[in-house]
């Protein structure tokens, strides 16, 4: 019925009614702002002659199941169908360029967005929090993925990145934690903070020859990340972006697919007075004499010969300065290192296991006191241990 519809100039301004089923007049050039929000209705019909969706037009139209919007339109508004908690699917037709800030956000119900070959740009928090969103395949056309774009989307799988994209902006996949596929292509220059922060499924990831920075966070509590492939171009990697990937060897020396990184300055245990150069020429020509702070120094060292980069060189240092290098290790807590060094025999002996043991058990470090204690009794290196956690402190 008609005088359900208020209308100016062709701009739907508002509709009044109660229905289900809402089918707008044809002639309606402009779904205006807020004109649908909170209604009730199930399903919307939306003319050919309608060429725009107002911001916050559908916004929290919660029992909206289903909306096809034609190809007429060529512009949709901010917050257009936000909260839309029914709503199962959305196709954007040709026409539309962008898709504004929190577009779809809040959907949770939407299964599947089909992006028609048109749309440029996918604005902040476009499709945040849809968490029935399985997978998305962005079109070439697109240029930016914009911040948040899907963050929060806990059920997506797979993302398909097109070859037009040039900026993935911060947050754009944050806290996807069922995300376990992401294709990057070779436009990408541009990858921002957090951009997969706390993606917690994702097990690999190839960053293209395009991007020469990693920013700060990007990859931070990527739990499952085990392989990461880096290119020669990237030249910088910020604080913490690959912090708490716990599958990837880094303290601050972190390995991934045979290159070596570096954490740059800012991480709580990199200060002022430790250079880049001095960093890179230790960790990359392993230049041991480069001086700099001693618990870093044997933190990277100690982290070369666990690794097999340069174990004999590394063993002599670790050798020759056993006595400081030894606090690192067991702050290191790293079972295997330890017993990697043990079986060289060359580091553990009969005059300083005890004091070894001794300290193990003043840090707690149980694990590593009971690898120490089983390597002893092998040895026969038997003798009675008077005030064991008194007797030595480095």
């Amino acid at each position: 019925m008609n005088q359900d519809f208020e209308i100016e100039n062709g701009e739907l301004i508002k509709y009044h009614g109660n229905d289900e089923d809402v089918i707008i007049p044809e002639g309606v050039t402009e779904i205006g702002v807020t004109a649908f929000s909170r209604c009730k209705m199930i399903s919307v019909n939306i003319p050919h002659s309608v060429t725009a969706i107002g911001d916050c037009a559908f916004y929290e139209c919660q029992n909206l199941i289903s909306v096809k919007i034609p190809d007429s339109v060529t512009s949709i508004g901010d917050y257009a169908f936000y909260k839309c908690k029914s709503l199962i699917s959305a196709e954007i037709p040709h026409g539309v360029l962008s898709l504004g800030t929190h577009v779809f956000s809040k959907c949770e119900s939407l299964v599947s967005v089909n992006l028609s070959d048109t749309v440029q740009s996918i604005e902040t928090y476009a499709f945040s929090k849809c968490t029935s969103l399985v997978s998305v395949k962005i079109p070439e056309s697109v240029s930016y993925i914009g911040e948040y774009a899907f963050s929060d989307c806990t059920g997506l799988k797979s993302v398909t990145i097109g070859k037009g994209v040039q900026c993935i902006r911060n947050g754009a996949f944050a806290w996807c934690e069922s995300l376990v596929s992401v294709t990057i292509p070779d436009s990408v220059t541009s990858i921002g903070e957090r951009a997969f922060y706390e993606c917690i499924s994702l097990p690999s990831v190839i960053i293209p020859e395009s991007v020469t920075c990693i920013e700060q966070h990007t990859f931070e509590y990527c739990t499952s990340l085990t392989s990461v492939s880096l290119p020669d171009s990237v030249t910088e990697i910020k604080a913490d972006a690959f912090y708490n990937c716990e599958k990837l060897k880094h303290a601050p020396l972190m390995l991934v697919d045979g290159k070596m990184l570096y954490e740059p300055e800012g991480r709580n245990y990199i200060t002022d007075n430790v250079r880049y150069s001095n960093i890179k020429h230790l960790v990359l020509k392993h230049h041991y004499s480069m001086e700099m702070k001693e618990s870093i120094k044997s933190n990277l060292i100690l982290q070369i010969f666990a690794l097999g980069l340069d174990e004999e060189g590394a063993l002599e240092y670790i050798i020759k300065d056993f006595y400081n290098i030894f606090p690192v290790l067991i702050d290191m807590d790293d079972p295997e290192l330890l017993r990697k060094i043990i079986s060289t025999d060359k580091c553990i002996t009969k005059e300083n296991i005890d004091m070894l043991i001794a300290y193990a058990i003043c840090e707690k470090k149980y694990e590593l006191q009971l690898i120490l204690t089983d390597y002893k009794q092998r040895k026969n290196w038997y003798e009675d241990i008077d005030e064991i956690g008194n007797k030595f402190k480095l």
